[in-house]
């Protein structure tokens, strides 16, 4: 028999190939299944970038808008300031609050003075805050677009006398669209908006009623004085202790002049000044310690360690239109010029001495003091004081002095001096 031997075969065994596609199926399934994930991944990363970016620009714009509000805030108890919102000297400069607000004397009720289109804005050019006080309106030029922006106008509140509410837009850029949109369409930028009642907190809360008021004496040998409003009841002099009795007094019609005065009032036995006394003669004219008032917004310090003149205060009130003047330390103030003016009926002023108050013989009749004076003690020797006087101290009086009780200044400094405050609960994050 003849056996033929079996050669090996040189074809593949099928479950072979199957073995190497089958590998490939997986590799490619794998790679398909990263491709997904890295694709979700991807996914996820980018939507976690624009979330961030918008939370960086929502809360970029919101904290705009709440540096607005302060700034706001702050302005309304700023002095004389140009176009762009810096301090000036030039007296033809109104002061912001003047710019923008009006007040009626008669209910005090605080209106806006501009339309409601028109705001003042400020932007950050990358390196400091530049602002306008526009009385026209804003434009596209009005500020740098480099960095977060806002815009504040206000809005009367006619129920509320003495209270006004600040709106703010706060938008990531400047931009006019964004700046002034009240509406409901959507701004080009991102934009927060929030709401504040401000109050003001009045310069002169209890006006005296007397065109001299001290807590101790009147004393000298002539003082002239009148008042001849009708709602302080005419009261001339009024002292916790002695009353000059040559004093030319001068009340409303019907009040013989010496019915006129109230010496001895226990009302005025009060503690001496001090800087936190809390039942004070100080207090019970304006309201806070001594301390707290000075350090208000709306109070400018002048340092009169030395005697200041009158130079001294209206240099002060140059930059300062509006706010209250107070001569720090024991100097004092002392007039004695015949062209010393401070003040006017228009503008009177709210002066607050440390030390004494001299009106000098020197100053004559023709220099005077427009508005409320308040001082340790006073000697006057001449010239004249429209609107009152209050002394911590005495008072002395010779020669040509006069006081005369001005209503009408006294309501104008209760209405328009002092800081703005926001009220608790008026503030919101929405128009």
């Amino acid at each position: 028999m003849k056996h033929r031997l079996a050669l090996p075969s040189t074809r593949p065994a099928p479950h072979r190939r199957q073995r190497g596609a089958a590998t490939l199926v997986v590799v490619m399934l794998l790679f398909f299944v990263i491709s997904l994930v890295a694709a979700y991944a991807s996914r996820n990363l980018i939507f976690e970038q624009r979330t961030s970016a918008n939370q960086y620009h929502s809360t970029q714009s919101f904290e705009a808008a709440e540096a607005g509000l302060e700034w706001a805030v702050a302005m309304l108890s700023s002095g004389r300031a140009g176009d762009d919102c810096l301090p000036t000297t030039d007296t033809s400069r109104d002061n912001f609050r003047q710019r923008y607000l009006t007040t009626n004397v008669t209910t005090g009720v605080v209106n806006r003075k501009l339309p409601t289109n028109i705001w003042a804005a400020c932007s950050f050019n990358g390196t400091a805050w530049q602002c306008t006080c526009p009385i026209l309106g804003l434009t596209a030029g009005s500020l740098p677009v480099v960095g977060p922006a806002f815009g504040v106008r206000f809005v009367n509140q006619l129920n509320k006398p003495g209270a006004v509410r600040a709106e703010v837009n706060g938008c990531t850029s400047f931009d006019v669209a964004c700046i002034t949109n009240v509406g409901p369409g959507t701004p080009s930028s991102c934009q927060s908006t929030l709401c504040s009642l401000l109050a003001s907190h009045s310069g002169l809360k209890s006006p005296p009623i007397a065109a001299v008021t001290a807590r101790g004496d009147i004393s000298g040998t002539a003082l002239t004085a009148s008042n001849p409003s009708q709602a302080a009841g005419g009261i001339t002099l009024h002292a916790g202790g002695t009353i000059l009795a040559s004093a030319t007094l001068s009340s409303v019609p019907g009040t013989p002049p010496e019915l006129s005065t109230r010496p001895s009032d226990s009302a005025l036995a009060l503690p001496a000044d001090t800087g936190d006394c809390l039942n004070c003669t100080f207090t019970s004219v304006f309201g806070l310690r001594p301390v707290t008032y000075r350090q208000q917004p709306a109070t400018v310090q002048v340092d009169c360690t030395s005697t200041c003149n009158a130079l001294a205060v209206n240099t002060a009130l140059a930059a300062n239109r509006g706010r209250i003047v107070w001569l720090k330390n024991a100097g004092g103030l002392t007039i004695d010029n015949t062209t010393d003016i401070i003040g006017s009926a228009a503008s009177p002023v709210l002066l607050v001495v440390e030390g004494p108050l001299t009106i000098a013989a020197s100053a004559n009749t023709s220099a005077r003091i427009y508005g409320l004076v308040y001082a340790a003690s006073a000697a006057l020797n001449a010239g004249e004081i429209h609107g009152a006087l209050v002394s911590a101290g005495n008072v002395v009086g010779s020669g040509t002095a006069q006081v005369a009780y001005e209503a009408d200044l006294l309501d104008l400094l209760r209405l328009t001096t002092g800081s703005f405050v926001p009220v608790p609960g008026g503030w919101r994050d929405f128009p």
